[in-house]
């Protein structure tokens, strides 16, 4: 097999070259590794651009891996977007973090990916990319735990993040006054933290998804233990 991939690299066949860097990659070259995504990224091949640009973002020169990402997200690689997106966080400045943001909210919209989602719900519940946004946290965490194969270490992190953000939801409740919006992100949450909602509640009518007043009235109860242990 590794004969033939040499014989298709060698008449400059893009997914060959991409493939050879792959196994040079897995073996620790990754001197030669990267010799066959470039010789790849040149001929156009998308999954090769994102390899280069990895090398090209672990050595700062992020600049130069947005020509590269940019041209991977024309051929349909959207991933490219939460690349682009690292690029400029790391960049830092008002203007970026709010371009980065805005990439992140792209690639939520379409990517279900766990993993994607659970570095973007630590971004927004830590501040990384401007304010503070538990709402917005939580609401990315519980896309992460839906989209994520159980268990896998992904899902595991996915829900030490989620304790921590409804821990917030329910601090956040206990000491302001009460939104609407904070409470249905809450009910989004079981007892023990793990996401549950097949829909996120925010979308749902209140009056439908509350049952009118049931809901609400148990939410309220467990709220006011909650409030008075952490008080």
């Amino acid at each position: 097999m590794i004969s033939l991939l040499k014989k298709a690299a060698a008449q400059d066949s893009p997914y060959a070259l991409t493939v050879l860097g792959e196994l040079y990659f897995v073996k620790g070259d990754h001197a030669n590794a990267l010799r066959f995504f470039i010789h790849a990224a040149e001929a156009g091949f998308g999954h090769a651009q994102i390899r280069y640009s990895e090398h090209l973002i672990s050595n700062q020169e992020y600049e130069k891996a947005r020509v590269w990402l940019k041209q991977a997200l024309d051929q349909g690689f959207s991933i490219a977007n939460l690349y682009i997106a690292r690029t400029l966080k790391a960049e830092g400045g008002s203007q970026n973090l709010a371009a980065a943001s805005a990439l992140f909210d792209e690639y939520i919209k379409f990517s279900e990916d766990p993993s994607g989602a659970l570095e973007i719900a630590g971004y927004y519940f830590n501040g990384d990319i401007g304010a503070v946004d538990i709402l917005k946290a939580a609401r990315v965490v519980v896309l992460a735990y839906r989209w994520s194969e159980k268990p896998t270490l992904v899902s595991k992190k996915i829900l030490k993040l989620s304790k921590k953000i409804h821990k917030s939801l329910k601090f956040g409740l206990c000491n302001r006054e009460r939104s609407e919006e904070w409470l249905l992100a809450s009910l989004n949450f079981d007892e023990n933290s793990i996401p549950e909602a097949d829909e996120w509640a925010a979308n749902a009518r209140p009056e439908v998804f509350s049952g009118a007043s049931t809901v609400i009235r148990i939410f309220d109860e467990s709220l006011a233990a909650y409030c008075i242990e952490y008080s």
